[in-house]
């Protein structure tokens, strides 16, 4: 139980990082010019991969967590019940 815990820590704290980073790369958005091609760039280069790095934690948090205990639905869940 405490190897389980403190997995859940350290992904937690992971996603508290990746969140942060997130937040911050969504507003750096703002400082850019109205281009849409500098936007679609940055989105792809910058949001994408935060978003996919925040994922990746969840993903992993996830398979270590109780369904019961799970704030959101999953894929499968998302998939076959909504």
């Amino acid at each position: 139980e405490t190897a389980l815990l403190e997995k859940v820590g350290a992904l937690t704290d992971e996603m508290h990082v990746c969140c942060l980073a997130l937040e911050e790369a969504v507003s750096g958005v703002q400082t850019l010019p109205q281009s849409y091609a500098l936007r679609a760039t940055y989105y792809r280069e910058t949001v994408l991969e935060a978003m996919a790095a925040l994922r990746k934690a969840a993903d992993e948090l996830e398979t270590v967590t109780d369904k019961g205990a799970w704030p959101y639905p999953s894929y499968g869940r998302l998939l076959y019940r909504v």
